[in-house]
């Protein structure tokens, strides 16, 4: 796999990257390798040097795989003529998206969220460590109401990527925690350069509360990762393509199907880029 990240490194558009292909190579062997250690020392390593900054987080695995989708795919990336754009970043966990935006764009303005709060003091103490400026992280969930819910986790796995308001997202047994909830166009001030958007399911929530506050004209572009099939079964993508359409935006889609199928009910996250027509 790294032979395979390394060649895909070696003849890419360096301008997409965030730092020297060989920076990350190097770094991301490094995060490999310690992967292939015992768990023992993966529970002792509580942060690591990588991209010459200290970057903390609850478990290895979890941590590699965010630095796979955002800096070795590129997920996130996004081309700005301002050298501070205006970065939403919603599902920030412990932080990895905003490593990105400011190695990207180091006077860039962000602003996070995120509901779980054990990783958020994980996102926190990256923030605090990393003296980024301009970084303003909240500690709720993004939904269509304000009040309180329950927050579903995989237990015994801290840092769990997984963690959703809705149950359908995580598996069989899941603990909860209470936590807030709040409407992110209460946040939306301005030009907005750059939305992400990966909250485990509550996407669609969270864009029609945008709609309907009238702050998605605000927005450029967009990442939304749309987790299809949740719930089971559920097929509605269309309805978060017509909110794009009719609020002038196009977009580009990427999903990874396994074939054969063994039930097309299946979940699937599916990568959705919009931009302003």
């Amino acid at each position: 796999m790294l032979s395979d990240i390394a060649h895909n490194l070696v003849y890419s558009d360096k301008s997409c990257l965030p730092c020297s292909k060989w920076e990350l190579i190097a770094d991301y062997a490094k995060i490999v390798g310690l992967r292939g250690l015992s768990k023992l020392r993966e529970k002792h390593q509580q942060h690591l040097s990588v991209f010459n900054v200290k970057f903390w987080f609850p478990n290895l695995a979890g941590f590699t795989f965010l630095l796979t989708e955002i800096f070795i795919k590129q997920d996130y990336f996004f081309a700005s003529a301002k050298p501070d754009p205006v970065i939403v970043d919603c599902g920030s966990n412990i932080g990895v998206s905003i490593l990105y935006f400011k190695r990207r764009y180091p006077k860039a303005r962000i602003i996070g969220f995120e509901p779980d709060p054990s990783i958020f003091e994980f996102l926190q103490k990256n923030v605090a460590a990393n003296k980024w400026s301009d970084v303003t992280v909240h500690n709720v969930a993004l939904s269509d109401r304000e009040g309180e819910t329950e927050l579903f986790c995989e237990p015994n796995l801290e840092g769990s990527l997984r963690g959703s308001l809705r149950k359908e997202r995580t598996r069989q047994d899941v603990e909860s925690k209470k936590v807030k909830t709040v409407l992110l166009s209460n946040y939306l001030c301005g030009e907005i350069d750059f939305l992400k958007i990966d909250i485990e399911g509550m996407e669609m929530a969270v864009i029609e509360d945008l709609q309907r506050e009238g702050k998605l004209s605000e927005v450029r572009e967009m990442a939304i990762e749309y987790h299809h099939h949740v719930p089971t079964g559920d097929d509605s993508l269309s309805r978060l393509l017509m909110i794009l359409e009719t609020n002038g935006f196009g977009y580009q889609i990427g999903a990874s199907i396994a074939w054969p199928a063994e039930d097309q009910r299946n979940m699937q996250d599916i990568l959705v880029r919009a931009y302003r027509k």
